[in-house]
């Protein structure tokens, strides 16, 4: 810059230079003699100074003495001065002695005077006809250039001091407070006081705008990537919390920088003087005081209303964006509450609102898919891929792993409805669970519901179990305590959500003993429970019926004890409190010496004598009545107390002719969900 603005006065005072010999054109006569001393010598001396960089303050001092002659005599015959006056060698000498101002301050002067010479010329002058040199010359001594002269003399004095003193800050020169310079201060300082002022102001205002400008472009940049912190692999939407959180940060930035901009003037304050000597603080003095009672004032009050503008802009904008954001949250979250959706892991047991998405592009896990911050129906992964955020436009179909244990297996969105088996080992749990299955299948189908196996092993199973049925082959026993849950999706036209049954039917042993009974997670959120009875593993009834052989099962009242007693310490089933979730309790293996009592052929018969019953209240009753007449009068307490519906089946270990497994599967279904009770009306 400083090697620029070198070369640009260089280039300036040329052209200063030719301008005046074209305006002296080397003649010497008596009304031409104040050029020389005006124009021709200062403007030789100041070409000469800069490029020599030399100082001449005595021919500066006798040159600035014959202008200020030259501004009392206009035109000046100094011939004619002198045979009238002598005072005016007087004024000089002791002009010349005194005062001896800086070349620069010459320049300064030059500048001033010939840039008005030169705007006046070419405004009023240049219109006439004519070589333009003598036209230059001429209107030099014209009466316009003489009226404008004698009204602006005394003014191009005092804007050159000030134009000598802009350029002297600009080039870091120090100033002399020497006498020359002291007389001008005085002059100058009341009359440019106000000028001065207003520069500070103003100065003050830009260092407010400048700086909040420079603090917004830093700190607002809204993301078109994703975030390096950010909680989900997906691009947030500026509009959100970012926003308002940039807004804060430009706020609170730009108070601080503009406190520390009023202290950087005052700071400088001290450093001017050292810099430019006391000649120029004094006018910066007035500028800088200026400036930080702007930056104080003005400035503090211009950031509160220019951020007062942010804030209301940035609110506008995102109050509709942030309103529309809120129902579809809202609207996501209560339907899925209504609707009692959620993920259920068949491995681990665990239940959570929502599944962890996968990208179907990158793989990348998203834990909270929901409108938001990312995104309101649809967020961007951090790859591209455009992801649904509702329920309602495809995020249920999307690949999901369970949050736990991360498996993939049946971990999607749907209203689950979770039903625990128990039963001691060799109960028939596994030969009720597929039969039931099969039933429920067949059964859904007259309903117009459809059945989805996510898991096709689980048909096949299916279709196997009724295969060997036929040839009296049971199914294999279960031997993992933490096998994962058996799944059957149903849909229907009329339900908002597909309802995925979850079937759990660990090992026998599982419920024989209390550790392993607390590792069944599903208790803590099951929707209705099935209880297997083999009625030959009770002491009760083997005494009743005579039956000698040592039964390798333990007692179902243990294995409900059990149950009851896990409920109470492990998810605060209160001891005097009845439980509202339906369970179903089948007596299994009634075609083994009790088919005469409750079998299949025996509640058709009492049903058709009764002909108003139906035949399942028959058997509740009847099964009831069985379990009292042998004994079990207490057990049949403990159901009635601890809960408040339930009901008994009866069904056989290998023939289930009357379909009970399936009944007892759809009674459950119709008292636990209110969608599949209004099927079963409507036909």
């Amino acid at each position: 810059m400083t090697k620029s603005f070198h070369l640009s006065l260089r280039i300036l005072n040329i052209i200063i230079l030719v301008s005046t010999l074209v305006i002296f054109q080397f003649k010497i006569d008596h009304t031409n003699i104040y050029t020389i001393f005006t124009l021709v010598i200062p403007s030789i001396l100041v070409t000469y100074s800069e490029v020599n960089q030399k100082q001449y303050p005595k021919i500066t001092a006798l040159s600035f003495v014959f202008i200020l002659i030259a501004y009392m005599y206009f035109p000046i015959n100094v011939i004619d001065i002198i045979s009238y006056n002598y005072w005016p060698f007087i004024l000089i000498g002791s002009l010349f002695f005194f005062l001896r101002p800086r070349t620069e301050y010459m320049a300064a002067y030059l500048y001033l005077y010939m840039g008005c010479y030169l705007y006046l010329f070419f405004s009023t002058g240049w219109e006439a006809n004519g070589n333009p040199i003598l036209l230059f010359r001429d209107f030099y001594f014209s009466e316009e250039w003489f009226i404008f002269y004698s009204q602006y003399k005394l003014l191009m004095l005092i804007g050159a001091f000030g134009l000598h003193l802009l350029i002297a800050i600009i080039r870091k020169e120090y100033i002399p407070n020497n006498i020359f310079n002291f007389i001008a201060s005085m002059i100058t300082w009341p009359i440019a006081f106000i000028g001065i002022a207003i520069v500070g102001y103003l100065y003050g205002v830009y260092l407010t705008v400048y700086t909040y400008i420079n603090i917004f472009r830093k700190n607002v940049k809204p993301y078109k990537g994703m975030r390096n912190d950010a909680e989900q692999p997906a691009i947030e939407k500026y509009i959100f919390w970012k926003a308002f959180k940039d807004a804060n940060i430009v706020m609170k930035t730009a108070f601080h920088e503009n406190k520390e901009n009023w202290k950087r003037v005052k700071t400088n304050l001290f450093r001017h003087k050292r810099v430019y000597g006391s000649v120029i603080t004094v006018f910066i003095k007035v500028s800088s005081y200026a400036s930080i009672l702007t930056l104080v004032l003005v400035g503090q009050s211009l950031l509160i209303i220019i951020s007062l503008v942010y804030f209301a802009t940035i609110s506008l904008y995102s109050l509709p964006v942030i309103l529309f954001w809120k129902i579809c949250y809202y609207t996501d979250k209560f339907f899925r509450k209504w609707n009692h959706v959620k993920t259920v892991c068949p491995s681990c047991y665990e239940s959570s609102e929502l599944p962890v998405y996968h990208c179907s592009n990158c793989h990348s896990k998203h834990t909270d898919l929901v409108p938001g911050k990312y995104g309101i129906l649809k967020r961007t992964c951090q790859c591209g891929q455009r992801l649904p955020a509702t329920y309602f436009n495809g995020r249920k179909d999307l690949h999901a792993s369970c949050p736990s244990c991360c498996n993939r297996d049946m971990s999607h969105e749907s209203t689950p409805i979770t039903i625990p088996i128990i039963g001691g080992s060799n109960s028939g749990k596994t030969s009720f669970l597929l039969a039931a299955v099969g039933q429920l299948a067949e059964y859904s189908k007259s309903l117009g519901v459809k059945v989805r196996y996510p898991n096709k092993f689980l048909e096949s199973k299916v279709d196997s179990y009724y295969s060997n049925l036929s040839a009296g082959i049971r199914p294999e026993k279960t031997n993992n305590r933490q096998k994962p849950a058996e799944c059957v999706g149903l849909k229907h036209s009329k339900w908002h959500t597909e309802k995925m049954i979850y079937l759990y039917d660990p090992a026998g042993e599982t419920f024989e003993n209390s550790s392993d009974f607390k590792k069944q997670k599903y208790l803590s959120y099951y929707d209705a429970s099935i209880l297997i009875l083999d009625p030959f593993s009770s002491p009760s009834i083997r005494e009743k019926m005579n039956l000698t052989k040592t039964w390798n099962s333990v007692d179902f009242e243990d294995i409900f004890d059990l149950f009851l007693l896990e409920l109470q310490e492990s998810y605060g089933v209160k001891a005097h409190e009845k439980i509202k979730k339906p369970i179903a309790i089948l007596i299994n293996k009634m075609d083994q010496k009790l088919n005469f009592q409750i079998g299949e052929e025996t509640m058709k018969q009492i049903s058709v004598a009764s002909d108003t019953e139906p035949v399942e209240e028959i058997t509740h009753q009847q099964c009831i009545d069985l379990l009292s007449s042998m004994g079990l009068n207490n057990f049949l307490r403990k159901v009635d107390s601890k809960f408040s519906n339930y009901r008994f089946f009866a069904s056989s270990s290998i023939s289930d002719q009357n379909n009970s497994s399936g009944k007892l599967l759809t009674w459950l279904l119709t008292e636990k969900n209110k969608s599949w009770k209004k099927i079963e009306k409507s036909l």
